[in-house]
């Protein structure tokens, strides 16, 4: 019950801003092409996050060879028109359907990479074009917290696309790059540092502002009332917490062999965490994030390591009335006329999203935490024999953040343009290297120096040992 609220309440930590199927595939598509003209193609190119990395796109990479695609090119000249630019010369214009397969596999031909801002939800749209970039070799990126779709992009793709060579990576903006790319470099950091594995890693929201768009909303209130036709809702059901855990596909009923030692993705209540020093109180991302990290750790051989994600709060009492009202505004969202009066009359509508403004001051910090198995020898010899209680283990600590701009949205379009770009400029290799993996695990330390040029602020360091480990 308890995760099933927090799924709602991803819809109030937003509010409350704290966040003609031939004639189209003839008309701009070009023919398939082994010499793939183009670097990157932002498909969705006219949606609320479409249009911020569009422009992020001409602000910063005019030299990259991109195109706009989408359903509707009048909605597209328009946006290349706001952008400043004239023609197909400047910026091509692609016109592709997810109800057209011809013409998802004429686009994906024609471009190294393809990044996907159509959902609303991905789920029951975004599959075909997964499917399109895996038969043809095309990376794929995009910016779902969608676990359904995730699960059922691996679960039809993923062989066809390591045959293929095509890397697809979900989950590519605010959920969850911080969160996967901090459990990575934290890990990582235990690992060559103090020579040990995590027993537990824990991501903490320091802080963050920004706001919500009625796409995003959207699709959260289909994935909670409308999901029994969504592909992969069963099977990700099936493995609670390790929704998107690559091993066991498919899951045979009879066995009852646990996947890992998590069983939930956050805190139920407001508590105090010796680890971070700080009250914690359950983190509304946590549903959309943890499972991509959890993914990441089966993909690493870290199975037994826990993981968690919480939201830092001032005092016990603030985090008190903030979980409160968390709680209260998914009661009201689970009663059929309340919701519809949030729908109608007062959260954001498709297409609706944060003031320039909020994009503009928004932020985000995120600190990920891991704690090894034990002491380090080197550390604690001198003390052994004035303590009869074991000595506290070593932690590590990976900081992603960035103070220019609201989370969701154009952060989210920095992070998952760069990513695009990580996969179209990297070093070509000689067949492998395909797969429906992780931003952290597909590309790792490339796409940490492409964010930290961006402008993000991640940094790794060493924390004193305390006294209990994290999820006691």
């Amino acid at each position: 019950m308890v995760s099933y609220y927090l799924q709602l309440l991803i819809l109030w930590h937003f509010f409350l801003g704290c966040y003609c199927a031939s004639a189209l595939q003839s008309a701009a598509v070009p023919p398939p092409s082994k010499s793939r003209p183009l670097d990157v193609v932002i498909y969705g190119a006219t949606g609320f996050t479409g249009k911020l990395a569009a422009k992020y796109m001409h602000e910063n990479y005019a030299t990259v060879k991109y195109a706009l695609a989408g359903r509707s090119r009048s909605k597209l000249e328009q946006l290349r028109d706001e952008l400043g630019c004239d023609d197909d010369d400047d910026i091509p214009l692609l016109i592709a359907d997810y109800a057209n397969v011809t013409s998802l596999e004429h686009l994906v031909q024609s471009t190294k990479v393809v990044v996907n801002y159509a959902g609303t939800p991905f789920g029951d749209k975004a599959l075909p074009l997964v499917g399109a970039c895996a038969r043809y070799g095309t990376c794929y990126a995009d910016i779902t917290g969608e676990v359904p779709f995730q699960r059922a992009s691996y679960d039809l793709y993923h062989d066809l696309a390591v045959a293929s060579g095509a890397l697809v990576l979900h989950a590519c903006g605010y959920d969850s790059i911080p969160s996967d790319v901090g459990a990575w470099l934290a890990a990582n950091a235990m690992e060559e540092e103090f020579h040990q594995k995590c027993t537990s890693l824990e991501l903490v929201s320091r802080r963050t502002r920004g706001g919500a768009s009625g796409g995003t909303l959207a699709t959260a209130l289909a994935l909670l009332f409308h999901s029994k036709d969504i592909p992969g809702v069963n099977e990700a059901k099936q493995r609670g917490c390790y929704g998107l855990d690559p091993k066991k596909n498919p899951i045979d009923p009879e066995d009852t062999t646990p996947l890992g030692p998590d069983t939930s993705d956050t805190v139920g209540f407001v508590q105090y965490d010796p680890i971070s020093e700080s009250y914690v109180m359950p983190f509304v991302m946590a549903s959309a994030n943890a499972p991509v990290v959890r993914k990441s750790n089966a993909l690493l051989g870290r199975t037994n390591c826990t993981y968690r994600e919480v939201q830092a709060v001032d005092s016990w009492w603030k985090g008190v009335q903030a979980t409160l009202s968390l709680y209260t505004f998914g009661v009201l969202l689970t009663l059929p006329p309340t919701r519809w009066f949030l729908t109608n009359y007062v959260l954001p509508k498709p297409g609706e999203g944060p003031t320039v403004q909020d994009q503009e001051t928004g932020y985000f910090e995120s600190q990920v935490y891991a704690v090894g198995s034990s002491s380090s020898s080197s550390s604690s010899s001198s003390s052994s024999s004035s303590s009869s209680s074991s000595p506290p283990p070593p932690i590590t600590v990976a900081t992603v953040a960035y103070d220019r701009g609201d989370p969701g949205y154009k952060a989210t379009a920095l992070m998952s343009m760069e990513t695009a770009l990580c996969l179209a400029l990297r070093p070509k290799k000689d067949g492998g290297g395909g797969g429906v993996l992780t931003p952290a695990t597909g590309l790792g330390q490339d796409l940490v120096e492409r964010l930290q040029r961006a402008g993000l602020r991640i940094v790794v360091e060493s924390k004193p040992p305390t006294k209990q480990p994290v999820n006691e």
